[in-house]
């Protein structure tokens, strides 16, 4: 399971804690799904989402040393992003 880390305080925040008045929708934090399958399957859909992440980190001034790509979509991603920034 991966939720946000407000979902997560929101969830600690309340547990073991007597009954209280019930939220409205709009207070609790809203987590997004997105189904990494139809990212991970198509080589252009990567490769844009890998030119995506070298081109905030060129925007951000941050100096990369190195990149490393976890689970089978990382090291595409990875491997977009470290062709893309400066040596």
């Amino acid at each position: 399971m991966n939720v946000s880390r407000e979902t997560a305080r929101w969830l600690v925040e309340r547990s073991g804690t007597p009954r209280q008045p019930k939220h409205t929708e709009s207070a609790r934090p809203t987590d997004i799904h997105v189904d990494w399958s139809a990212i991970d399957r198509d080589s252009i859909r990567l490769t844009h989402i890998g030119r995506a992440l070298a081109d905030l980190l060129k925007k951000h001034g941050k100096n990369v040393d190195l990149t490393v790509g976890i689970e089978k979509a990382g090291v595409p991603i990875a491997t977009v992003v470290s062709t893309l920034l400066p040596l």
